[in-house]
């Protein structure tokens, strides 16, 4: 099929006017039944990508618009029978069930999506062979169609399907003066249900959650926000209320109450809101990524899950800190991200707000080759499976594979510490996992050294330069026409995703001469975008302490009293130390040092020194920084962790030598790393 799709749209495209079904029938080989379906499914995926067919009785079939090179090279309608693209049309039927709340008619779904009864009778047959979950579709004879099932199970489906119909980059498109009423599938579906009639007001109370949450919602999330305040105005005008709703495991923290209520007065309802809906509304929030992490508001929007997400967090994080030789716990916006995110998949499990199995498919590489993936979600089972009766590991996959990618691509940063040469833009709808993903494939595909920013900016086209940059790499049509652009689409493998990279990279690398002299125009930026405390550096190296083991006294207490210099909270400071040893201890045996370290309130400012052991046990590294430090000065102890690995005899002299020459040694490290 793979190859008669692709002939299909070389014919397509190489006639200014009308093609018969006849001729392309002809020219492939097939017969007019299976042109006929081919092109049923042909068009909705062009669709989708901004490409319309008209069909014209008695002339044929032509393009409306003109057909992307990459849309040829793509693998556009093969394996079409997993994809969002070639199920998208019983989705939609399925969207529009949910919205009416009553019983519609067949035809009214067929001129809605522009296609004959029969095909929206062969959908629902699809649909039935997969709803599951307590909802179903009741047809009868001269009425209609209807969902039917609980509220929760009716809205719940309809959520975990809008996001794959209406991402949120089609939700924007929606803005636009060029929008097309008659055209697309997904375009005649928005203005029949009134999508784009009620946006200003659903935007609006978007915008008053984020606004008192002081966040921003990960763009998915914010197309999963807008169906739901769209169905909610529906289904309540419908009077089909939610009657009652589980105890969670967790309280909702008082901040995702706080931002439902704005919602829903920025957004004007049929009637009266019962508590009820604020309570469910609340929920949600809380079940949804966001899209930067917010380092003074974690804990207090984590909550009551704060305890067994730090667990299984400091469990993951010392299993791939031995594993790989690296230190991961310097990062707090990384893991500030990850704790936020852990408890939304949480409440989303909890909820059961799944991502639709059927159709949706997943624009990561496969969560079982990568290790983070495999330990991540051991930790997680042990720590929540008493919790949800028959959670899986392909449950807990799904939902924190945000986190995997965080973490495994601040792994391979780590693993390559680059300066600036080639720039490179990555724009991506899908959350800061995905950014991370394709920041970190960039960095290893790039040849000796690159600058990467992958910066969420909504606005990138008509705002910025992209002049200024080499390579535009988006999850999205960004618009832009200057500048060597890599769209990543959602039905791409990881292979698929590497080789369209790579071929860029190659072709930015060996153009002749630097397109717009960028890097004369940037200063180097190192791989995480922040500089290093010297104010910092000279304050660690002062107080770098050097001490024997104390067998008198438990080490925490010895690692308490070498840190206080008469300005910390002792008390707070020791707990804080044993709270992180709880979840494992980081030992580098081949070298022979071992880390006890933490983040706390109990310091004011980033400290560090060794306590040397009198028989063969490890050498202790001991690091402390407050939990506000920003990364300037945090890194100062990184590097500490880093040159354990990577400076030879660095290790060895912790061990041995005396503190005039560790602290002449620090000094050396840093200034190299300054310049």
């Amino acid at each position: 099929m793979k190859h008669r799709v692709r002939a299909i749209l070389q014919l397509l495209d190489s006639r200014q006017g009308y093609t018969t079904i006849e001729r392309i029938a002809q020219a492939t080989g097939a017969g007019v039944r299976t042109i006929h379906r081919d092109l049923e499914r042909l068009e909705r995926s062009l669709a989708l990508r901004g490409v319309r067919i008209e069909r014209r009785r008695g002339f044929g079939i032509r393009l409306i618009d003109p057909l992307p090179e990459e849309i040829l090279r793509s693998q556009l309608g093969s394996g079409g029978d997993s994809g969002v693209d070639s199920d998208q049309r019983p989705l939609m039927i399925l969207l529009y069930l949910a919205a009416t709340g009553d019983w519609t008619k067949l035809s009214e779904l067929a001129l809605a999506l522009f296609v004959s009864d029969s095909s929206i009778s062969g959908d629902m047959t699809t649909l039935d062979e997969v709803l599951g979950g307590g909802v179903s579709i009741e047809r009868q004879k001269g009425v209609g169609a209807r969902l039917v099932g609980s509220e929760l199970d009716i809205r719940f489906l309809f959520l975990a399907c809008f996001p794959a119909v209406f991402p949120q980059y089609v939700l924007v498109s929606m803005q636009a003066s060029d929008w097309n009423e008659a055209g697309s599938g997904s375009e005649r579906l928005v203005d029949e249900m009134g999508l784009r009639e009620q946006q200003p007001g659903i935007l609006k109370a978007i915008a008053r959650a984020e606004e008192s949450l002081d966040l921003s919602f990960a763009p998915a999330y914010r197309s999963l926000l807008y169906g739901y305040l769209y169905l909610l105005n529906r289904r309540l005008a419908a009077d089909h209320a939610v009657e009652i709703l589980p105890a969670p495991i967790a309280p909702i923290p008082e901040p995702y109450h706080a931002a439902a209520r704005a919602m829903l007065l920025g957004y004007a309802l049929h009637g009266d809101v019962p508590e009820i809906e604020t309570e469910l509304l609340a929920r949600i929030l809380a079940s949804c990524e966001v899209a930067v992490p917010l380092a003074d508001r974690t804990s207090e929007l984590v909550g009551d899950l704060a305890g067994p997400v730090n667990a299984c967090l400091e469990r993951t994080l010392a299993v791939l800190e031995e594993q790989e030789r690296i230190w991961i716990h310097d990062d707090r916006i990384v893991l500030d991200f990850v704790r936020i995110t852990a408890a939304a998949a949480i409440r989303r499990i909890e909820l059961g707000i799944a991502r639709w199995r059927s159709f949706v498919t997943i624009p990561y590489p496969d969560l079982e080759e990568r290790s983070e993936a495999a330990i991540l979600t051991v930790e997680f089972l042990q720590e929540f499976a008493p919790r949800f009766e028959g959670l899986s590991a392909a449950d807990v996959r799904r939902e924190l594979r945000e986190i995997v990618f965080a973490l495994s691509a601040r792994i391979e940063t780590l693993r390559r510490r680059r300066a600036g040469d080639v720039t490179v833009r990555i724009l991506c709808y899908e959350g800061l996992g995905m950014s991370s993903y394709l920041d970190a494939l960039v960095r290893e595909l790039l040849p000796a050294s690159a600058y990467v920013d992958a910066t969420w900016d909504p606005q990138f086209a008509r705002t910025s330069n992209s002049m200024q940059w080499d390579l535009v790499i988006s999850t999205y049509p960004t618009g832009v026409t200057d500048v060597r652009e890599v769209l990543i689409r959602s039905d791409q493998s990881p292979g698929e995703i590497r080789e369209s990279i790579q071929t860029a990279i190659r072709e930015v690398v060996r153009s002749d001469g630097r397109r717009n002299g960028s890097i004369n125009q940037r200063d180097s930026v190192s791989e995480d975008q922040s500089g290093i405390s010297i104010r910092t550096i000279m304050a660690v190296i002062r107080n770098f302490f050097i001490l024997p083991r104390d067998e008198t006294i438990p080490l925490l207490d010895q690692a308490t009293n070498a840190l206080d210099t008469g300005d910390c909270d002792r008390a707070t400071l020791r707990a804080d130390l044993e709270r992180r040893e709880s979840y494992g201890t980081l030992v580098f045996e081949d070298i022979g040092v071992r880390l006890v370290h933490c983040r706390t309130r109990g310091i004011p400012e980033p400290r560090a020194g060794v306590i040397r052991s009198l028989d063969e046990s490890p050498t202790i590294l001991v690091l402390a920084a407050p939990v506000t430090a920003p990364a300037t000065e945090t890194r100062v102890l990184s590097e500490l962790v880093v040159a354990l690995t990577e400076t030879d005899g660095f290790a060895r002299a912790l061990t041995e030598a005396k503190r005039s020459s560790v602290r002449a040694l620090l000094l050396a490290m840093y200034s190299h790393i300054i310049g």
